[in-house]
């Protein structure tokens, strides 16, 4: 028997949410606007807020002239079984990202491995077995304490597909900027996360397939919207070095000895090429997707890599290194 409606918002969220994830049958929007009491466009928007909470997967269809809804309950897992091998790599993954957890996250992992240790028959004498044997080091870290929210909502908008309005300011002395996404990866690059996003209109059309990334401690504000994005953009490509600031390119490095151990023991970019010269330094030809990250990188090695192509790269790193000269006389 459905349940009698009273109360707030909220509390007739929950209901609905009960009724529709205890039962196998669907409920029509007349039939669900019968039983609350309400309008049919009130029972709209609790569907609207049901659908943007993680791990629910809300089966709406129509039938006739009928709609119909109903919260489709997962399968329970099976027992999976936990020994200490298996709990020190799922600790190791953890302690080697922890500069990049918010503390509450970090926390919570750290409990659910516990309990999880104190609850297998094969970790119950594991004691000191399980202390951590991992960490990371880092250069400017930064706090995402601050940032949990803005994480969470991301997950959302991912996992709901949904469109986003943020309020973005992409240099710490600059203007904040207004715009809508489509979040559709969260990036971890050089000690920090992004967001991976399609820029679209207030409609939810997409303005451009090509992917925009967005740090996510620079986002002021997002808000999830109710419209859905539908995008064939949603896989990653990790193939080439760099972001996607750029379409693919083709790039030439030479590494002198002294940089051609750490450059020759990486992978840079799928079918890459790597020469050992004659003098002990290394050619690498590789793709990348982005112009500014290949200069700054090249730099990086100092006298150790020279950029042979692309050539107008080659130049910009040539005008570069004259105003540092100039900086530094």
């Amino acid at each position: 028997m459905a349940p009698t409606s009273f109360g707030s918002f909220g509390l007739k969220l929950v209901q609905l949410y009960v009724l529709l994830s205890s039962s196998e049958h669907s409920y029509t929007l007349t039939r669900l606007s019968q039983i609350f009491r309400c309008s049919r466009q009130s029972i709209l928007r609790m569907v609207e807020q049901l659908e943007l909470l993680p791990k629910i997967k809300l089966q709406s269809y129509k039938e006739g002239k009928e709609r119909h809804y109903r919260i489709i309950t997962p399968f329970a897992p099976s027992e999976i079984e936990i020994d200490i091998e298996l709990l020190r790599r799922l600790m190791q993954c953890r302690d080697i990202v922890r500069h990049l957890l918010p503390t509450p996250v970090h926390e919570e992992i750290g409990r659910a491995l516990d309990s999880i240790a104190g609850s297998s028959d094969n970790t119950k004498d594991a004691g000191t077995l399980l202390d951590s044997h991992s960490e990371a080091f880092w250069k400017g870290r930064i706090d995402y304490n601050p940032h949990q929210d803005t994480i969470q909502k991301l997950y959302i908008a991912i996992d709901k597909e949904r469109l986003c309005h943020v309020q973005y300011r992409p240099k710490i002395n600059g203007a904040t900027k207004k715009f809508f996404v489509a979040p559709l990866r969260i990036l971890a690059f050089h000690e920090a996360l992004y967001a991976r996003c399609l820029k679209c209109s207030a409609d939810g059309t997409v303005e451009n397939e090509t992917p925009m990334t967005l740090a996510i401690h620079r986002i002021y504000n997002i808000e999830i919207r109710q419209k859905k994005v539908i995008t064939s953009a949603r896989k990653s490509d990790t193939k080439h070095f760099g972001f996607w600031f750029n379409k693919p390119f083709t790039v030439r490095i030479r590494f002198t000895s002294e940089a051609a151990t750490f450059v020759g023991e990486r992978c840079w970019s799928t079918g890459q090429e790597l020469t050992v010269l004659d003098d002990g330094g290394l050619e690498l030809i590789f793709t990348s997707t982005s112009r500014p990250e290949i200069k700054s990188w090249v730099l990086s090695f100092a006298d150790a890599a020279e950029l042979l192509e692309p050539t107008d790269l080659r130049e910009e790193i040539q005008d570069t290194l004259q105003q540092m000269q100039k900086r530094y006389r």
